[in-house]
């Protein structure tokens, strides 16, 4: 196929795009100040073909943060393995930028030196609460960590919560057990009661139904609760029951979201108040964490795999209702060597009955004014799990007269996804901020400075392609061999704070991805849409950013580990590479020709591209005809049908357990 002239396109995306060293920024370091409660649970699977656990540890209690990057701990470990409950005291360390990204040691390590180098990514809301996961961890498992500040008045469960958990009991460590449900509870003083518990249990993810709890009777103090729902499971009722015992409760400062779980157990419960305008906000950020069992892929391997995620969320709106923009770093832990990690990015529709909203994913229960969410994983697509949502912050303004990179503001320029998504060498990336220019100029040569502004990459200036008061585009360098990256704007007025994220190998991005055209073209130079739309054997030209590095011809070095695909159905790339005409020292521009396989459903599709530790499932082209089908319909028809792929395909089996985690650079 002929490649197209990228330059041209690019000039017309400029002007309508919305508007150091190798360390992480420590400004937001402030944010975590005071004492908090937190749960982490982790479990180790890979124990059998099955993926049941080696182990499962819940740590608990009070961590202090000095405010300065050094915290204190007075916590309880719980190991549903060897049935102990041991007491934890020590010290750590944590980073946080302005943002709220970071990373802190993890509370484990003081007592066994197995996770003496693991750290928990962090994400600390406006609202003071944190979620995390270590998900690039040494040992391989899986986790899930909340926090927030203990309360400084008697926490009330009065009210009513809509609540979620998941759990792998300590009596069996086996996934055939797991357990995910919601309920709905009700408190009065001293007691609460509940709806009937509605869930499923693995590794077939059985549909199940518990009696509600009436009477439940349950204690307040110390800015937390404890509220025993009958007796503990035992062997004679683990598969007619899916939840009963005594559950310790954390609080928001707010009281409208909860956390906790089993002082002697492995489960995790979430819970939000209910209240006035719950609900996804257009345009609003929201930062995530969660853990799940995925058994979509049961009849085939007679196993379950094991995720767990931290990343962001922002809610876009559109004629039916709203769309999630994600992305998430996903570990996933299947059977012996099976693990792998992916920068997880996508795009999928919201539906709303009832003040309730489902993806494809979850089902999402928000608190008041949605600062807090709850999302409950899709039993009936094959997984059991959870997911807890704060409402990010926002940006409008820069605090003083230099310029001013907003903290959550540095993006794909192709994807737009959440800026928890990893740089990699020769990524096009749009900053956003304030008085990052003084002029607006547009120049495809790519310099390394463009009216009066340098951006900064660890200290070096950067390609740049586009600058104006409200966004730069520029390239991070294709040599960029540093962890992190560090990134500056420089321009008359001054030089910018410091905005910081790790750095991957590829973070594919489709040019206008999250608008109704991605830049995908036939060969004649026409662009694919409802009423020129693609064909089965066609092959297309894709413009995106993010395939990493380059040979000396201009192919992507890391073309062996990428992969396409039409919702699920296998592509084939024909040419991944730099597009002629872009410096091939720079990077930027890429293209992609792939072809169409038979097979592709007729209607609105997925183009999903796949890299070295990353997957996009974002765009949507029109294959054959578009008449009368919808974004919605065409995720929903397929339910229930090999339910991962249908969204994005599973890991080459080739692949997995090969990749190294992401390096520890944090530690001393």
């Amino acid at each position: 196929m002929k490649r197209l002239a990228w330059s041209s396109l690019l000039l017309f995306m400029a002007a309508t795009w919305p508007a150091a060293a190798q360390s992480w920024d420590t400004s937001g370091n402030g944010l975590l100040n005071g004492t908090y409660y937190f749960r982490q649970v982790m479990w180790l699977g890979g124990y059998n073909s099955a993926n049941d656990l080696h182990e499962a540890i819940a740590v608990y209690g009070n961590i202090v943060f000095g405010g300065n990057g050094t915290y204190t701990l007075a916590a309880k470990a719980a190991d549903a393995a060897e049935n102990t409950v041991t007491s934890i005291t020590g010290s750590g360390a944590y980073t946080i930028a302005a943002s709220g990204y970071g990373y802190m040691s993890t509370p484990l390590r003081i007592v066994n030196s197995q996770f003496g180098g693991d750290e928990i990514n962090l994400l600390v809301s406006p609202s003071k609460v944190v979620v995390g996961s270590a998900t690039d961890n040494n040992s391989g498992y899986n986790d899930l960590f909340v926090a927030a500040p203990a309360p400084t008045s008697t926490p009330s469960l009065q009210g009513t919560f809509s609540v979620i958990g998941v759990d792998i009991p300590a009596l069996t460590l086996d996934l055939a057990h797991t357990r995910a449900y919601s309920f709905t509870m009700t408190g009065t003083s001293g007691t609460v009661a509940t709806t009937a518990l509605t869930g499923a249990l693995g590794l077939n993810t059985t549909a199940m139904t518990q009696p509600a709890f009436s009477g439940v009777n349950y204690s307040v103090g110390a800015g937390a609760a404890a509220v025993t729902f009958g007796n503990e499971l035992t062997a004679a009722n683990l598969d007619s029951n899916l939840m009963s015992g005594t559950k310790y409760f954390y609080f928001s400062p707010d009281g409208n979201f909860f956390f906790g779980g089993d002082p002697e157990d492995t489960d995790f419960i979430v819970g939000v108040r209910h209240g006035p305008s719950g609900s996804f906000a257009a345009q609003t950020p929201y930062y995530t964490g969660g853990f799940f069992q995925d058994d979509s892929q049961f009849a085939s391997c007679g196993c379950a795999w094991l995720n767990s995620t931290y990343g962001g969320y922002d809610v876009l709106t559109d004629a039916n209702n709203g769309q999630i923009l994600a992305h998430q770093r996903d570990n996933v832990v299947g059977p012996p060597r099976g693990s792998f990690l992916e920068d997880y990015t996508y795009s999928l529709p919201l539906s709303v009955s009832g003040g309730t909203y489902t993806d494809f994913y979850n089902e999402y229960f928000f608190g008041p004014d949605g600062t807090f969410a709850i999302g409950f994983a899709n039993a009936s697509s094959g997984f059991l799990g959870i997911e807890v949502l704060m409402e990010g912050p926002s940006y409008t303004s820069a605090p003083t007269s230099a310029p001013y990179i907003y903290p959550t503001g540095i993006v794909n320029a192709g994807s737009f996804v959440p800026f928890t998504a990893e740089f990699v060498p020769g990524e096009f990336i749009s900053i956003f901020g304030a008085d990052l220019a003084t002029t607006i100029a547009t120049d495809p040569t790519l310099p390394t400075g463009l009216g009066g502004v340098q951006v900064l990459v660890n200290g070096a200036p950067a390609a740049v392609r586009y600058v104006s008061p409200g966004q730069v585009n520029a390239v991070i360098p294709l040599g960029i061999d540093t962890g992190i990256a560090s990134i500056q704007v420089v321009n008359s007025l001054g030089t910018s704070n410091t905005v910081s994220n790790y750095v991957g190998e590829t973070q594919p991005g489709i040019f206008n991805s999250a608008t109704s055209a991605p830049a995908v073209f036939h060969g004649n130079n026409t662009i694919v849409s409802a009423s020129n739309p693609a064909v089965a054997g066609e092959e297309l030209a894709v413009y995106l950013t993010g395939l990493g590095t380059l040979d000396s011809s201009g192919n992507a070095t890391n073309l062996r580990y990428m992969s396409v695909d039409f919702s699920g159905v296998t592509g084939t790339i024909d040419y991944a590479g730099i597009e002629p005409g872009t410096p091939l020292a720079v990077g930027a521009g890429y293209q992609m020709n792939v072809t169409v396989p038979g097979g592709t459903s007729s209607g609105l599709n997925y183009l999903s591209i796949g890299g070295l530790n990353s997957y996009n499932g974002e765009a949507l082209i029109c294959v054959t005809s578009c008449a009368g089908s919808s974004l919605r319909s065409r995720v929903r028809s397929r339910r229930g049908k090999t339910v991962r792929s249908t969204v994005r395909p599973r890991f080459p089996d080739s692949l997995r357990g090969v990749f190294p985690r992401r390096p520890e650079t944090h530690q001393p």
